[in-house]
């Protein structure tokens, strides 16, 4: 039986992102540290759970448009 392959493409897995707080501001890097703290990897799954949040933000817009 082959190997089932994952769905998620490889260049979308280990993407940078700014890192941020709980409140959205962004983390600056500590300077006495090797780490980049500004900079965080993200999962496949974390990139397209942010992709839907954003297309469901952009719907509900266009919709309450609509509607006025």
């Amino acid at each position: 039986m082959a190997e089932e392959k994952s769905k998620t493409p490889k260049y979308l897995s280990g993407k940078k992102v700014r890192a941020r707080d709980d409140s959205g501001a962004f983390i600056a890097d500590d300077p006495k540290t090797e780490k980049n703290e500004a900079w965080v990897s993200l999962s496949a799954n974390e990139i397209n759970k942010l992709r839907l949040k954003a297309l469901r933000e952009s719907m509900l817009k266009e919709q309450k448009s609509k509607d006025a």
